[in-house]
């Protein structure tokens, strides 16, 4: 079974607006054929990005269909947990995910 993988903001969105240079050929080899998991917090800003883009009906609707495609990572209490010990190894080795800055990226 192929690995799923957990994608930011940054990562998912990359490819939604084409750009120069974009980051989007440098990630899809780690994005193809493996399930993508997004936060709910990533949900929020993708969908806040879109709408201060000033997307379209039909735009937004291709959007929704993506997200369709990704699994969100329920919250509970094993998530909040897993977040907990994350950021106490991060800050343990100073490491800068740690720092309150990096809260949504964590």
């Amino acid at each position: 079974m192929t690995e799923a993988v957990v994608v930011d903001t940054g990562v998912f969105s990359a490819s939604l607006v084409p750009r120069p240079n974009s980051l989007a050929p440098l990630y899809e080899r780690h994005l193809v054929g493996r399930p993508l998991i997004l936060s709910p917090q990533t949900v929020a800003e993708i969908r806040f990005g879109a709408l201060r883009g000033g997307w379209g009906e039909r735009r937004l609707e291709q959007l929704e269909g993506r997200l369709r495609l990704a699994a969100v990572a329920p919250y509970d209490d094993e998530l909040a947990w897993t977040y907990a010990r994350l950021r106490h190894a991060c800050v343990s080795a100073g490491h800068a995910l740690g720092g309150k800055h990096h809260d949504g990226d964590r």
